[in-house]
């Protein structure tokens, strides 16, 4: 009976120590784990701002080759002979389609339809980008401002 107690006693601590290694190797990987993780995360914040940097940069460089394009098309721009209503008009619509194009507001085929559509809605150009949806109420109106005309009531 003896002898049964300390095999029992022995299988006991052999057991525990059995158990005590395994939970040390474990709670060794949770660390490794847990340390990886969060050197995974700072290096995932990092790209996705290094992503979003890179986002801005592109859209930026979009809008300046769009804006190459448009004062190199609109180097020969000549609007439609319709809408040449008076010498006054005319260069102020002209200088109103310089502007939207090269300030890329409007690409160049945008403007190509917005002028075809001009004579259908017997509205300007300013007026007529608006109600075609290439530029917004509030771009209208601040490029209304600067130019002093009537282009949107």
């Amino acid at each position: 009976m003896i002898i049964s107690l300390i095999i029992f006693g022995l299988s006991l601590a052999g057991f525990f120590y059995v158990r005590s290694a395994i939970t040390r190797d474990h709670q060794a990987q949770r660390r490794e784990l847990k340390r990886r993780h969060a050197e995974l995360c700072a290096q995932y914040e990092s790209l996705s701002a290094e992503k979003a940097g890179l986002m801005a940069e592109s859209a930026n460089l979009t809008k300046q080759i769009s804006k190459l394009k448009n004062i190199h098309a609109s180097d020969s721009f000549s609007p439609p002979a319709s809408s040449r209503k008076s010498p006054k008009k005319n260069s102020e619509g002209n200088d109103v389609a310089s502007y939207l194009l090269t300030n890329g507001l409007i690409s160049l085929e945008q403007h190509q339809k917005a002028t075809t559509t001009m004579q259908t809605l017997k509205l300007d150009l300013l007026s007529t980008c608006l109600t075609l949806g290439f530029i917004d109420e509030q771009t209208a109106l601040d490029i209304n401002d600067r130019f002093k005309t009537k282009h949107v009531s």
